[in-house]
C-alpha cells in the first residue's frame, strides 16, 4: 500500500525534464504502477516576489572629449529604479560637485545592478556586505540632509 503524498504547492506531472528556473524535478512512485515504475513531476514553488516592480529601459552612454575618432560607448540596461530621480536625490543629499554627484549615483545604480543579477558569483563575495553598509549610510545621509532643508 502507498501512502497518500500531499504538498502545498502545484504538482504537474511530466514526461521531459525542461522545468523554469523556479521548479524542481524530483520523481517518485505512482499509485497505480507498481513500486519500481517511476512518474517524474516539476514541484513550482510559488513566487516570492509578490509585487514585482516593472523595469524600465536606460540607454547609457559614454563619449570620449578629447578624442573625436573614438566609437563611444553605448549600451542599454533595465533598473527597476528610476534612475533619473536618484541622480536628483544623490545631488540634493550631499555636498558632491553635481558632476560627481550624478556619476556617483549613475555607477553606483549600474554596479549594483550587474552585481545583483550575478549575486551567487563568487566575485561579488567579498563586497556585498560592503556595498550595503555604503548604500545604507548613503541614504541616511541623504535623508539627514533632506529633513534639514
Amino acid at each position: 500500500m502507498v501512502a497518500k503524498w500531499s504538498t502545498p504547492w502545484p504538482i504537474a506531472f511530466v514526461r521531459s525534464f525542461s522545468a523554469g528556473s523556479n521548479s524542481v524535478i524530483c520523481s517518485r512512485p505512482v499509485d497505480s504502477r507498481p513500486p519500481e515504475r517511476t512518474a517524474h513531476y516539476v514541484r513550482t514553488y510559488p513566487s516570492r516576489r509578490r509585487n514585482v516592480m516593472p523595469l524600465a529601459n536606460f540607454k547609457i552612454q559614454v563619449e570620449r572629449m578629447d578624442d573625436a575618432a573614438s566609437a563611444p560607448l553605448v549600451f542599454e540596461v533595465q533598473n527597476h529604479d528610476d534612475i533619473f530621480a536618484i541622480v536628483e536625490r544623490v545631488r540634493a543629499g550631499t555636498a558632491f560637485a553635481e558632476n560627481d554627484a550624478m556619476a556617483l549615483a549613475v555607477g553606483l545604480k549600474l554596479f549594483t545592478g550587474v552585481m545583483l543579477n550575478h549575486r551567487h558569483d563568487p566575485l561579488f563575495a567579498d563586497v556585498q556586505s560592503a556595498m550595503r553598509m555604503f548604500i545604507g549610510n548613503l541614504k541616511s545621509r541623504i535623508a539627514a540632509t533632506m529633513e534639514k532643508t
